[in-house]
């Protein structure tokens, strides 16, 4: 049907198709292998017969009957493998396919058929891998086995030939106190000796294969540090120490073998252990106290060392107080020191460089005697030291602050200067306001007034000297008022103007300014001095900024002043009369009116004259600068 199709490589055979025509693949050479033969029971002759591409094949488990010249003229046929449920053969299967190999099963129709005819038949023959082999004597190849350890498994490498043919392996040890085997080619060191391991097809149709198997003694092991055995070790706390397992393992440099290491601390709290490559150990000091690790093998093999963690020397010590303390004689002091590690308990000396200015006890208590500077010095066991300067202090014999009452007014600030005595004595400060809530004080004596009412602020020496300020705070001014906002005077001519703040309680400081001080210039106290013609403002402001201005205009001092009356002028009693004094043109002053006699005649500062009783009186007017004019008044 298909003869002859030479590109053909497998086709779908129909379900139930149970026998393959003759020729039906003849001369196909293309097809390699028969995998598409499932469920042919019988096959034709001639079916592939000039089948040049098969080289290899397996025929189905399917097939009972081979037909003649089946696989006739095939060239390239080396062999081919035939289940044993094949129970017919014809004789001329293979003729001129003369490289051909049967391969089948130990008594199968496929072994007599092939011995029948003459062609060569295969069986599966199992044998051990080489790698299984540990020993083996190049002079004596019988004289070769396997090494297993005790308490490790091996499994122990197998090969089948053909491999086609290759079948589950059943396992069999001489020996079992020895060596086991399972089913699966394992094998376990049980105790030191030898046994044969046996390996054939679990159907008994292939040829077993046995090994021996050598189980030597336990491994022995030791610890080693620097080329010397160690049973017992010390370990400085939180350091580390490296020692090392060595082991001479039997066969060892037959098999090639590295026994495996297991580790362990009898107590990891105190020391753990840590396998490295080359079995280094690295022990850990974890905690002080004495553990036991022990190094052991799969096959029994074990060593143990004693492990005791000790407390490291000091590396460093300091002193805990900063450098310089400051100290008053008769002080005392507690020192104390951080040593490094902190597990170290070294033993410490305490010394002092002069006693004389302060001494040391050995619990580091140091007491000072008299001013001056020394040196307290901590030695460990191991000269490991530290020091720290000591200060000693000339005490304050008093304290005065520059102020002992002072008023302000609420927002206020005051400074308080301190003087001690002995000017040179040294000393810290500490201030305090008996009423912080009126008055508050800082580290430097600066005093801010905050609401009215009275406190006492006290400044302490660190030796308890004291001395205080009484404070009085008022309100804070919300107005002030000149006693005049214009002036109008001469050169030289002296006004002191007053000011008036409110509230009536209320406290504070003045401070005067001239807007024009080459006009007119102003004192503290609020007396204005002018100094040439012109115009000036003249400004009071409170402490808390409240302000108040007065325009004073300045004139040329009057070279003279005249009346609008001269002479002698009569009055008669009880009358009066309205003097007016003229001054120059340009020119100014304050003008001042007198009587000679004010109970003949008064004169008040307007010029207004009154008669009072009979008799004589002179009026005079006089200018700042001295310039007068007068007049008689007679009273009838």
């Amino acid at each position: 049907m298909f003869s002859g199709c030479s590109s053909l490589v497998s086709i779908q055979l129909p379900d139930g198709m149970e026998e393959l025509p003759e020729g039906m693949f003849s001369d196909c050479d293309s097809i390699k292998d028969l995998n598409f033969l499932t469920g042919i029971k019988t096959i034709g002759g001639s079916a592939f017969s000039d089948c040049d591409g098969l080289k290899s094949i397996t025929i189905p488990s399917s097939v009972t009957s081979i037909s003649k010249n089946a696989f006739g003229n095939c060239s390239n046929l080396e062999s081919i493998t035939i289940h044993e449920n094949v129970t017919f053969i014809d004789r001329e299967v293979f003729n001129n396919s003369d490289n051909v190999v049967i391969r089948g099963t130990v008594g199968s129709y496929a072994e007599s058929y092939a011995n029948g005819v003459g062609i060569p038949f295969n069986a599966p023959v199992v044998s051990f891998d080489d790698s299984c082999y540990d020993y083996r004597d190049w002079w004596d190849d019988s004289n070769k086995y396997a090494v297993v350890y005790i308490n490790q498994y091996r499994t122990l490498g197998t090969t089948q030939k053909p491999i086609d043919l290759a079948r589950d392996l059943a396992w069999s040890s001489s020996n079992p106190e020895v060596a086991t085997v399972d089913q699966n080619g394992q094998v376990k060191g049980v105790s030191q000796g030898s046994a044969m391991i046996t390996a054939n097809t679990a159907d008994g149709k292939g040829k077993a294969a046995q090994i021996k198997v050598v189980v030597p003694e336990p491994t022995s092991l030791w610890f080693d540090s620097w080329g010397d055995e160690v049973k017992d070790l010390e370990i400085v706390l939180r350091d580390t120490e490296e020692v090392y397992v060595n082991t001479e393992i039997p066969y060892e440099d037959e098999t090639k073998v590295d026994m495996p290491l297991t580790l362990t601390s009898s107590d990891d709290s105190i020391v753990t252990a840590q396998l490295t490559e080359d079995n280094k150990v690295t022990l850990k000091a974890i905690n002080l106290g004495k553990t036991i690790v022990t190094a052991t093998t799969p096959d029994g093999g074990k060593a143990s060392i004693e492990v005791e963690v000790i407390r490291p020397d000091a590396q460093s010590v300091k002193i805990d107080q900063s450098s310089p303390i400051k100290l008053y004689p008769g002080q005392k002091c507690a020192l104390s020191s951080t040593i490094t590690p902190a597990e170290a308990m070294p033993k410490l000396t305490w010394s002092s460089w002069d006693t004389g200015i302060a001494t040391v006890n050995q619990k580091g208590l140091v007491t000072a005697v008299k001013p001056g500077d020394t040196r307290i010095y901590v030695e460990t066991d191991n000269r490991r030291d530290a020091a720290i300067d000591i200060h000693v202090l000339i005490p304050p014999k008093k304290i005065a602050l520059s102020k002992s009452e002072a008023t302000l007014a609420v927002g206020d600030t005051l400074t308080l200067k301190k003087t001690l005595t002995p000017d040179d004595a040294e000393t810290g400060f500490t201030w305090s306001s008996s009423r912080p809530s009126v008055a508050t004080v800082s580290k430097k004596g600066k005093v801010t007034a905050l609401k009215t009412g009275t406190t006492k602020i006290t400044v302490v020496t660190d030796n308890g000297k004291k001395a205080s300020c009484t404070i009085t705070v008022k309100p804070a001014p919300t107005k002030v008022k000149l006693s005049k906002t214009k002036a109008t005077l001469g050169v030289k001519e002296k006004l002191t103007l007053k000011a008036t703040v409110s509230p009536s309680k209320a406290y504070t400081t003045l401070t005067w300014k001239s807007s024009k001080p080459a006009v007119a210039v102003v004192s503290s106290q609020g007396v204005v001095t002018p100094k040439k013609p012109g115009t000036a403002v003249i400004t009071v402001r409170t402490k808390n900024g409240k302000t108040a201005k007065a325009t004073v205009t300045v004139k040329a001092a009057p070279k003279k002043v005249t009346l609008n009356k001269s002479g002698t002028v009569e009055l008669k009693k009880g009358k009066r009369l309205k003097l007016k004094a003229t001054l120059p043109k340009n020119t100014a002053s304050a003008l001042t009116w007198t009587s000679s006699k004010p109970k003949v005649a008064s004169v008040d500062q307007k010029g207004n004259v009154r008669a009072l009783k009979k008799g004589t009186a002179v009026i005079t007017v006089k200018t700042f600068n001295g310039k007068t004019a007068k007049v008689t008044v007679t009273v009838k």
